[in-house]
């Protein structure tokens, strides 16, 4: 009997998470995270966090023994130096680790996209600008709350 979609265990080494949709990027890391003591989740910002230094942190073993899930931020920020280090690293990735990368806006065919399609997977959870209005009011509803349109609209502008 196979396990219920957000109970499955993570198979890939490397998850990239992108687009606009926030909570729908926090809604993956939270599925990601049920499966990582919380002792051996390491979370990061590409910002003040060079991959080098985010790849210590993968080959890093855990005190408790566990998996560990290491999560960066912005890494659309990252150089060409340190998708390079993301490429070597995943040529021979720590087992039991994972590395959940976050960017805001990164293309499937950006170099980082590329190395990550070659080891693990690349999620987009964008909204379309057309129906923001629509999404904000899926969101008040996801939160148990009723928004009209037209304060959906105002809440955008």
């Amino acid at each position: 009997m196979s396990e219920p979609a957000d109970k499955a265990p993570p198979t890939k080494p490397v998850y990239l998470l992108t687009g606009s949709d926030r909570p729908k990027i926090e809604h993956a890391l939270a599925r990601l995270r049920v499966h990582f003591s919380p002792e051996a989740t390491e979370i990061r910002s590409a910002l003040d966090t060079p991959a080098e230094a985010v790849i210590a942190l993968c080959n890093a073993a855990s005190l408790f023994g566990d998996a560990r899930l290491v999560i960066v931020a912005s890494v659309d920020k990252w150089k060409a130096a340190d998708v390079k280090a993301v490429a070597a690293y995943l040529e021979n990735p720590a087992p039991g680790t994972v590395l959940a990368l976050v960017a805001d806006d990164l293309k499937k065919d950006s170099p980082l996209g590329k190395v990550v399609a070659k080891a693990g997977q690349g999620l987009a959870f964008s909204v379309t600008k057309r129906n923001l209005s629509q999404w904000v009011g899926e969101q008040f509803k996801l939160a148990g709350a009723r928004a009209e349109p037209d304060a959906c609209a105002a809440l955008i502008q």
